[in-house]
């Protein structure tokens, strides 16, 4: 390699990941990046939570804003990662009933609509306690959690005021739980 296309690799704070062998032509090259400012995560983990309270937080379903927070999702895995996740068979699966809650006011929807709904975007998204935490956070996560669980209680829908989680165990491993057996059910 010349040694002035190595000073401009250098400059770039691009490193050679070969042998400096320009007979092969294989000659890779990897960029390097400085590590992610904190604040930069802490943005990314609050705004995060927001939109993540939001898809459920309006009077009505918004699919276009469900597929948004699933690529920043998937982006900010990618990112953090360096793999990007495939869609599981239960994303897949419960993509067409989301599709068609899309513009449905959720005080038109059934408690067992809105249970299936919190418990479908979480899945979904591929959100689970551990992907969660990673994501936003120990404090930010519980909330989110909550708020899903909240949407999908009776109280929810009948404006009681009981704070009974619904599913078992009322938390989100209840909640997938729930969607996995009735994915099972639909598909076998």
């Amino acid at each position: 390699m010349d040694k002035r296309l190595r000073e401009m690799i250098e400059r770039l704070g691009v490193q050679s990941a070969a042998d400096n062998d320009v007979r092969t032509g294989d000659t890779a090259i990897v960029q390097t990046y400085p590590p992610v400012n904190p604040g930069v995560l802490e943005f990314q983990s609050e705004v995060f939570e927001s939109q993540l309270i939001a898809l459920l937080s309006d009077r009505f379903f918004d699919i276009t804003a469900l597929r948004r927070m699933s690529h920043a999702i998937d982006d900010a895995l990618t990112a953090s990662q360096g793999s990007t996740r495939e869609p599981t068979r239960e994303q897949e699966a419960i993509y067409p009933a989301l599709t068609a809650l899309h513009c449905v006011n959720f005080a038109d929807m059934s408690l067992s609509v809105r249970q299936g709904l919190a418990a479908g975007t979480l899945g979904y998204l591929g959100l689970d306690d551990s992907i969660g935490f990673a994501l936003l956070g120990q404090e930010r996560w519980e909330r989110v959690r909550r708020a899903f669980v909240d949407f999908g209680a009776p109280a929810a829908v009948s404006g009681s005021a009981s704070d009974t989680p619904v599913g078992q165990g009322g938390g989100p491993y209840g909640i997938l739980a729930w969607l996995r057996r009735s994915m099972h059910r639909l598909h076998g």
